[in-house]
């Protein structure tokens, strides 16, 4: 998980969102990126996580009004990957695992799908 995190803040702060909504490498605008939702790319429909992408590369390189424009929950998730890099890092010098119970695991799953159902929904009724 700790590399999982890092890696994905490494790539955010690597990438640039141009004026095309196109993801590209900072210096490299010329080749963006392939669209990489799937669901946007067959059938022409967001899904519910349409725009995260975008989302982290903003906070990450400190837009946070582009971030919400972009994806609503970004900063959230951001956040929380971001944390996930010292929480994993004090873990790692802990003799004693610290285990969440597997119903606040459970919880914690269902609520953040949940979130990106409901931000889902309002960008459908809004558009």
């Amino acid at each position: 998980m700790l590399l999982l995190s890092g890696a994905v803040v490494l790539a955010a702060c690597l990438l640039q969102v141009l004026p095309s909504q196109r993801v590209a490498l900072i210096g490299f605008p010329e080749r963006p990126l392939p669209h990489s939702c799937f669901s946007r790319s067959w059938f022409g429909v967001n899904c519910p996580a349409c725009g995260l992408t975008r989302s982290f590369i903003h906070v990450f390189h400190g837009d946070v009004r582009s971030s919400w424009e972009s994806h609503r929950l970004g900063w959230l998730f951001a956040a929380v990957v971001a944390a996930q890099i010292p929480y994993r890092l004090v873990a790692m010098r802990r003799p004693v695992r610290i285990r969440f119970d597997r119903t606040w695991t459970n919880a914690a799953i269902y609520g953040v799908l949940t979130l990106l159902i409901l931000n889902w929904i309002v960008n459908l009724l809004i558009v």
